[in-house]
């Protein structure tokens, strides 16, 4: 994953999810229901090893801070990726006894995603 350009170093797990809202065509006359596309939105999220000294997790910190929004480039083993712009929603630091300090982040993407 990049943001802004730039590897997103240490991470130990990331998610995109992609939505698509319908809307309803039923016809009152109708025994089945029938819907076309509607608007799309999607988040993604990631958990990283915290390091404070990384200018990626530094630039989603100070993305966050400012409410800016990051270019996010989300790539697949298989090579596919899935390009976009988001807001960074949240920003969760997490540490317990005994391990290494992890960091979460929450990212609402805001445009179209471009699937390739």
């Amino acid at each position: 994953m990049t943001v802004g350009g730039s590897a997103l170093t240490g991470i130990i797990d990331a998610t995109a999810t992609l939505n698509m809202e319908t809307i309803e065509t039923t016809e009152l006359t109708a025994t089945d229901r029938s819907y076309v596309a509607g608007i799309k939105s999607g988040t993604i999220s990631a958990t990283v090893f915290y390091d404070s000294a990384d200018t990626v997790q530094a630039a989603i910190e100070t993305a966050y801070a400012a409410g800016s929004t990051v270019a996010v480039v989300f790539t697949w083993h298989s090579g596919n990726t899935y390009t976009c712009n988001a807001l960074i929603t949240s920003v969760s630091p997490s540490v317990a006894v005994n391990d290494v300090i992890r960091c979460s982040f929450q990212m609402q993407i805001t445009g179209a995603v471009t699937i390739v």
